[in-house]
């Protein structure tokens, strides 16, 4: 499978399994959603989707396609803003962003303009929660 065939997402966001026979069970990580995705019954994996809690529908053909984490030649040391485009009923992640400061300010814009920022992503797994991104904005309220 070639890199443009790959779906490169945040495997540690919340997300919900519909079994493919009605029944809807809500995971911490979408890790956890797919590995249960992958114990169901293979006519029923056929059937069964992935939502991402405030994002977008995964089905079985584009489940496959998922793998965790930045697009090979993406920096180590990148921040990365992630909200919610209302257009295309979609996440976003920004383009790389060298320090965490500028992530902050650019979550705090988007903010302002109206956007549902969910998270900003760093280095090493590091992630802040909508939560802390309010309280620096409001601390930073001049930037």
């Amino acid at each position: 499978m070639s890199d443009d065939d790959k779906i490169y997402i945040d495997a540690e966001q919340p997300a919900t399994l519909n079994n493919g026979a009605g029944k809807l069970t809500d995971y911490g990580t979408l890790r956890e959603t797919v590995m249960a995705w992958h114990l169901l019954p293979p006519e029923q994996t056929k059937r069964a989707t992935i939502k991402l809690i405030g994002g977008p529908v995964y089905a079985a053909a584009e489940i496959v396609r998922l793998h965790y984490g930045p697009r090979p030649g993406v920096s180590k040391m990148a921040w990365f803003v992630h909200h919610w485009d209302k257009t295309n009923s979609r996440n976003i992640r920004s383009s790389e962003i060298r320090a965490r400061e500028d992530a902050m300010r650019k979550a705090c814009s988007l903010m302002r303009e109206g956007y549902v920022v969910s998270h900003v992503a760093g280095p090493n797994g590091e992630r802040v929660d909508i939560v802390d991104i309010r309280a620096w904005c409001s601390a930073h309220a001049s930037n």
